[in-house]
């Protein structure tokens, strides 16, 4: 599990919108402790499901071609931890693991496109190109960023 980048407390408390009177599945969920192995924790706990992401977005794409099913995973694990808990539907049921680092397998992916593009388009088009950019989306805090300099800016 070297690839694995496991959820944290403080992950799992930061996406979770909590209100009076109210108990979400973010404060039930289970979150394998640091110093725990990874499979022993799960064969001994009683949670009956465990949630790893998988944030890529090589490969077909559904959606009409378009991008963003290496954000999926954060949408989703923001929509389960803000889920009412209560004694039909228990957040408790389930582990939280993390996410899987796939930024190699990403990196090894654009090479490949290049390599594909430098077999299907000219050379003398390819020349033509100044720069080739792989397309990946911005983060919700890559947008935060932007927008504080932004009103930075505006203040000033």
């Amino acid at each position: 599990m070297n690839n694995l980048i496991r959820f944290k407390q403080s992950d799992l408390a930061r996406i979770t919108n909590f209100r009076n009177g109210e108990v979400k599945f973010g404060e039930k969920m289970t979150i394998i402790p640091v110093d725990d192995d990874v499979t022993e924790f799960i064969t001994n706990s009683e949670s009956k499901y465990v949630l790893l992401g998988i944030p890529e977005d090589v490969g077909i794409r559904a959606n009409l071609g378009r991008a963003g099913a290496n954000t999926a995973w954060e949408s989703a694990i923001e929509s389960i931890a803000n889920i009412q808990h209560n004694r039909f539907c228990k957040g408790s049921a389930i582990i939280i693991l993390g996410q899987v680092d796939v930024f190699q397998e990403m990196e090894e992916a654009k090479k490949e496109v290049m390599t594909l593009l430098k077999q299907v388009v000219r050379p003398e088009f390819l020349n033509r190109v100044d720069e080739i950019v792989m397309f990946e989306p911005l983060s919700k805090e890559n947008l935060r960023q932007i927008v504080q300099i932004q009103f930075r800016q505006i203040k000033d």
